[in-house]
């Protein structure tokens, strides 16, 4: 059996920050909207399972039900983020949900009002913008003199106005 460790960490990752925002690519006027999605998991063929809200005015027989979307996923302290993109699919019918196992039973009312996303990923970038990048010892070095040089070389600093000096000098 192949075990795909690409797949692996982006699960860990995404398991890590849990929501997103998911932007919806759509030109129809009644879709889905822009909205704060919840992560809920990456099954073995690469489709990300998210937990949407449903959209206020309109049934889910009402919303187109393929669309494109992206997702920005992110969290506050975490040094990295994640941005996908693929084909979505709304999941409508509770039938479904349980198919996939993605809800105990007992879950489905507190559910009501949201609606199931499928996510085929075509399109990953994990980023890491807060990592160092390691110095090498002539960098480090050279640090190390400046800083020495800034605190052994001094300028006088006179502190009167200039009219003061002005008058001296006459």
């Amino acid at each position: 059996m192949y075990t795909d460790t690409n797949l692996q960490f982006i699960r860990e990752k995404i398991n890590t920050l849990k929501t997103a925002v998911m932007y919806a690519n759509t030109a129809n006027a009644v879709n889905i909207g822009n909205d704060i999605v919840t992560a809920l998991k990456i099954d073995d063929e690469g489709q990300l399972w998210l937990l949407a809200n449903r959209p206020a005015l309109h049934t889910t027989d009402d919303i187109l039900h393929n669309f494109h979307a992206r997702l920005h996923f992110f969290k506050k302290g975490a040094d990295f983020f994640i941005e996908v993109s693929g084909k979505a699919s709304i999941v409508s019918r509770c039938s479904l949900y349980l198919n996939y196992k993605i809800f105990d039973t007992n879950l489905m009312s507190k559910y009501q009002n949201k609606i199931v996303i499928k996510l085929a990923l075509t399109v990953i970038e994990y980023t890491e913008p807060g990592t160092k990048k390691i110095k090498s010892k002539i960098e480090i070095a050279a640090l190390k003199w400046y800083s020495w040089f800034l605190r052994m070389v001094s300028v006088h600093h006179d502190n009167r106005s200039a009219l003061e000096k002005l008058a001296q000098i006459h």
